[in-house]
C-alpha cells in the first residue's frame, strides 16, 4: 500500500552549503581561476572541483569526500606557494582586485567576528554607543570619491570593529587610524587587524599600516596629532555626543 505521505529528500544547494575555512583555501591559485576550469582535458584543477562539488550535492552529502577535496586543494596551494606559482600571479596583478579585496575582508570578518556578534549587541539602546558598520560597497565608492591612495591617512573615529580601517588599508594600501570606545568591538578589531595581517602576508600583499585605538576619541591627546595628517575623516556618532565634549 503506498504512503499516504509524499517522499522527502533535505534538499541543501551547493552553493549554501559552508565549507570549513582553512588558511590554505584563500590563496588565488589557477585552482579559483575560471578560466583554469574549464579546460577540454582533466586538470587538477577540474577533478578538486567535480570532487568538492559532488561531495555537497543534495544526494551525495559525503563528509569523507568533502575531506578529500579541501585536503587536495589545501596539497595543490602548498605546491603552488612552494614553486612561486602564486606570487608571480599576485605580482602581475594590476593593484589590489576589487574580488580579492573583498574576498580577504569577508573572510577575516566571518573568521573573527561572526562567532562573537552577540557582543556587539551589548550597548544601550538610543545612546552614543549604538553599533553600527558602513557597508564594503559604500566605504568603497567613499574611498573612490575621496581618491584616497598609498601616502593618505584616513581616521575613523568610532572605528567598531575595524573595518573601514582594514578595508582602506588593503583596497588603496593608505594609512588608517581607528578609535573605538566600546571594550568588545575594539577588541575584536584588535583580534581582526591579526587576522587580517596574515592573510595579507599570506597572500604576498603589503597594506597600509593599520593602528586600532580603544578609548574615548575627544579624551586621547593623539587623536589631534593624527587629525592633523588626515585626509579623510569618518565618524559615525551622535551629535550630542561631540556636542557636549565641545570636540567636534
Amino acid at each position: 500500500m503506498p504512503s499516504p505521505f509524499p517522499e522527502t529528500r533535505p534538499t541543501t544547494p551547493a552553493a549554501s552549503s559552508p565549507a570549513p575555512q582553512s588558511p590554505m583555501a584563500v590563496a588565488p591559485s589557477a585552482a579559483s581561476s575560471p578560466k583554469a576550469l574549464t579546460t577540454s582535458q582533466p586538470t587538477e584543477n577540474a577533478q578538486i572541483l567535480r570532487l568538492l562539488t559532488r561531495s555537497i550535492a543534495s544526494n551525495v552529502l559525503s563528509l569523507p569526500l568533502f575531506l578529500q577535496a579541501i585536503g587536495r586543494y589545501n596539497a595543490l596551494v602548498s605546491r603552488c606557494r612552494g614553486n612561486g606559482d602564486i606570487r608571480r600571479q599576485i605580482e602581475g596583478m594590476p593593484g589590489v582586485r576589487p574580488e580579492v579585496w573583498s574576498l580577504i575582508t569577508d573572510q577575516t570578518y566571518q573568521r573573527v567576528v561572526g562567532p562573537s556578534v552577540p557582543v556587539l549587541k551589548e550597548y544601550q539602546p538610543f545612546s552614543s554607543n549604538v553599533y553600527g558598520e558602513l557597508l564594503p560597497a559604500f566605504l568603497s565608492s567613499l574611498v573612490g570619491l575621496t581618491e584616497l591612495a598609498p601616502g593618505s591617512v584616513l581616521v575613523d573615529l568610532g572605528s567598531g570593529v575595524g573595518n573601514c580601517c582594514l578595508q582602506a588599508a588593503l583596497q588603496v594600501g593608505c594609512e588608517a587610524w581607528g578609535w573605538e570606545m566600546m571594550a568588545g568591538a575594539s577588541r575584536l578589531a584588535r583580534e581582526q587587524l591579526a587576522e587580517a595581517q596574515r592573510r595579507w602576508a599570506m597572500w604576498g600583499l603589503a597594506a597600509g599600516r593599520v593602528e586600532i585605538r580603544e578609548g574615548d576619541f575627544c579624551a586621547a591627546p593623539e587623536v589631534g596629532e593624527v587629525l592633523k595628517r588626515a585626509d579623510v575623516v569618518v565618524r559615525r556618532v551622535r551629535e550630542p555626543f561631540c556636542e557636549r565634549r565641545g570636540c567636534c
